[in-house]
């Protein structure tokens, strides 16, 4: 067995191996991402994009993403209601994407969730809990905890409130992604590269981003 002060030693020494090859040389590029469970251009953006970004061997280790399922919902707190851009069943989506992000906060856990329900046709997201858990037991998640956040409605409420209040309320359509400030221009087709050139921009380098990189200067 290894001892404690061993273990300390070890984890220390791969951290500073990390920061020496350019995988930690900096804080990580800001990604804000507000979608909408329904949106076609936000399931292409996550399953096109995103997701294969975050897949890229070193990427999530320069990279944060605040993900926020609410989009173009209109939220009433008097009488605490939402009005989804894509009726009911977006926002029962958005919900469960809420409670996910809300209880595995890590984007190693959420993100292959949300990209497997984007994977998902329209139809089979149609109120039906029986798609949230199919992309929960695939992603290793706990469906019981998140379906008993889904149903608690006081907890829902709060949740949507809370993503309400993260999505700017200057945002024009959806995806809207804002990269450590900037906004991300979606047909540029380039997510990867733009966090590269984001995380180059202040002082970050990454051998994830080498190739990136060098297709940008092309």
């Amino acid at each position: 067995a290894f001892s404690p002060s061993f273990l300390n030693m070890k984890f220390s020494f791969a951290l500073m191996l990390a920061t020496v090859s350019g995988a930690i040389a900096t804080d990580p590029v800001e990604v804000l991402v507000c979608v909408e469970a329904l949106c076609p251009a936000c399931e292409g953006f996550v399953t096109d994009y995103l997701l294969p970004t975050a897949n890229t061997p070193g990427m999530n280790d320069i990279m944060k993403v605040n993900y926020v399922p609410f989009g173009n919902a209109k939220i009433d707190m008097d009488a605490k209601t939402v009005t989804c851009q894509h009726g009911d069943t977006e926002c029962f989506a958005n919900s469960y994407e809420q409670c996910v992000i809300d209880i595995y906060p890590d984007q190693a856990d959420f993100l292959p969730f949300v990209a497997c329900i984007a994977a998902v046709p329209t139809q089979f997201k149609m109120s039906q809990d029986k798609t949230f858990q199919e992309c929960a037991e695939s992603s290793n998640l706990d469906f019981d905890v998140i379906k008993e956040c889904h149903d608690d409605a006081d907890r829902a409420w709060d949740l949507q409130v809370k993503n309400s209040e993260l999505t700017p309320a200057d945002h024009q359509y959806t995806p809207w992604i804002v990269i450590d400030d900037e906004l991300y221009d979606n047909s540029s087709h380039d997510f990867q590269g733009a966090v590269c050139s984001a995380f180059a921009a202040k002082g970050g380098s990454s051998d994830a981003c080498t190739a990136a990189l060098s297709s940008l200067s092309m």
